[in-house]
């Protein structure tokens, strides 16, 4: 279906805001953007995660994403005065993990670097992975983090395809 507004002469509302609306519904937001950053200092390394988490936060001008990228509710705001949630540390908390998680990430291009596989052996050895995930019924936290540590591990290391399989 889909989320652009029909002709009719009472359609009271623009296309923007039903097309928000229908994403708040689905529960499609990022906590990231919640965060105004600029209200405290940072260093110099983590002004890109600056850049990054404001971009978030601004409206989006392709109404046929599926992706809400406008203003979204403080999710900490209630438990601000809830010592126990520690709310104060909450931006600074997603500014480091923002900052670690462009160290850490796996370059996009790593299988460039592998001379025994190609990236079709790794969608192979992913496709078996998913099957085994479905069939033990894990949650989904477990592929994520088995196919993360597969990925680090190819981009470091050369491997040799009877090893892969």
């Amino acid at each position: 279906p889909s989320l652009r507004p029909s002709n009719n002469e009472n359609h009271t509302k623009s296309s923007n805001q039903q097309h928000r609306e229908t994403i708040a519904a689905r529960g499609v937001t990022r906590g990231l953007s919640a965060l105004n950053v600029d209200s405290h200092p940072v260093n110099s390394r983590q002004q890109s995660s600056k850049s990054l988490v404001n971009a978030s936060s601004t409206s989006s001008t392709n109404p046929s994403s599926y992706q809400y990228t406008g203003q979204v509710d403080n999710i900490d705001e209630r438990d601000a005065n809830d010592p126990l949630c520690a709310a104060e540390y909450v931006r600074g908390m997603y500014e480091h993990f923002r900052v670690k998680e462009e160290i850490t990430s796996v370059r996009p291009s790593y299988m460039g670097s592998q001379p025994h596989i190609n990236e079709k052996m790794r969608s192979i050895l992913t496709d078996w992975l998913v099957e085994v995930h479905l069939k033990f019924k894990l949650v989904p936290e477990t592929l994520y983090l088995t196919i993360n540590l597969i990925d680090r591990y190819l981009e470091k290391t050369a491997v040799s395809r009877p090893k892969l399989q």
